[in-house]
């Protein structure tokens, strides 16, 4: 039988080799390799730990914001690990010393305030030092159950923890926006070819996200697309998300960084999805976002535990707002850079905020 390439992976080629990407260096590391000696760091008021990836371009634009207000950050990054990553958990009936030594710094996990989670996709991390592939299973397992206990350290704090964030796959978001009130477009979730519809026009989306990692350090981008009816004969068993192609006024990202919301408006000439193509051919701005959104919005994150989370609606041409999806740990600086709103500065906050609150 003839091999079809899965409608969703059609023209979805792009393969960014994000584990050997040096564009984005660590602030601190930086200036130390920099300056050595001469960098005097002055006391720091709180410690967090980020787990992110060395591709994390938000993370290398707020960190100088970060020592500015004095707090001292750690930056862990995926790739790394393996290689720099130490365990060190000493558990008996009356104590419990947890350390962990990264890059030959040797770091108390009690002095840690809050970790930041963002690029740290530890579903996607594996061992492949040894020969046997067996050999590489089991190590991978034994990493990660060492990283998901200090997920379930009760002391600490987290934006955003990695088991909420993870969770929130776009069907369980669907129904999440459905309860809460929000308006959302027509969607059918299927990997049955010769699906029927009576839409015109139908565009397909990943159920899951747009990027998948193969092989580790390779992000695969899978991109929305326009399609007509007669091309759902080659789904190939592959479960995706379609939905009515609805008249687009224009799109909008909504920011939610605890209680506060930052809005802007998109505005493009794609008919497939724009981030394919240079975000220096779309038009940002900020706008008011209507208080039932933001409403909505705020309740969203408070239903699925999550500190941060980046929205995203289209609006029709009756001005009707309708949810796409959010994304736990999207980007902020490409709105940031393009309009007033100081998404950085409320960040910082959230981090203070958080630290100092009881419980």
């Amino acid at each position: 039988m003839k091999y079809i390439k899965p409608l969703i992976l059609q023209d979805s080629s792009d393969v960014y080799d994000v584990i050997n990407d040096n564009r984005f260096v660590d602030f601190k590391e930086e200036m130390l390799s920099l300056y050595g000696d001469k960098v005097k760091q002055s006391k720091m008021n709180y410690k967090i730990l980020i787990f992110t990836r060395k591709y994390d371009p938000e993370i290398t634009y707020i960190a100088p914001y970060l020592i500015k207000e004095k707090i001292d950050y750690i930056r862990i990054d995926i790739e790394n690990i393996e290689r720099e990553l130490y365990f060190d958990f000493s558990i008996n009936n009356e104590t419990k010393d947890l350390k962990i030594t990264y890059k030959n710094q040797e770091i108390d996990l009690s002095t840690v305030d809050l970790i930041w989670m963002r690029r740290f996709d530890f579903e996607s991390f594996n061992i492949t030092e040894f020969p046997d592939e067996s050999m590489n299973v089991f190590a991978t397992n034994e990493w990660l159950s060492c990283l998901h206990y200090i997920f379930k350290i009760d002391e600490i704090k987290w934006i955003n923890h990695p088991y909420n964030s993870k969770n929130l796959s776009k069907l369980y978001q669907l129904d999440i926006a459905k309860k809460i009130g929000f308006n959302i477009i027509d969607s059918v979730v299927t990997n049955k070819n010769n699906i029927k519809t009576n839409w015109n026009d139908i565009f397909l989306k990943p159920s899951s996200e747009h990027f998948y990692e193969y092989p580790f350090g390779y992000l695969n981008a899978v991109y929305g697309k326009k399609i007509n009816s007669t091309e759902l004969n080659s789904l190939n068993n592959i479960p995706s998300i379609l939905q009515k192609k609805c008249n687009i006024e224009y799109e909008t990202r909504v920011t939610i960084v605890g209680e506060k919301v930052f809005s802007a408006r998109i505005d493009t000439n794609f008919s497939n999805d724009w981030h394919k193509n240079n975000i220096e051919e779309v038009v940002i701005q900020e706008i008011e976002t209507p208080y039932q959104i933001k409403d909505k919005c705020l309740e969203f994150l408070d239903t699925v535990k999550l500190e941060y989370g980046a929205f995203d609606f289209i609006v029709d041409k009756n001005n009707q707002w309708k949810f796409l999806e959010v994304n736990p740990i999207g980007d902020w600086r490409w709105i940031e850079q393009n309009t007033n709103l100081l998404i950085s500065d409320e960040l910082i906050k959230l981090i203070q905020h958080l630290i100092e609150k009881e419980g």
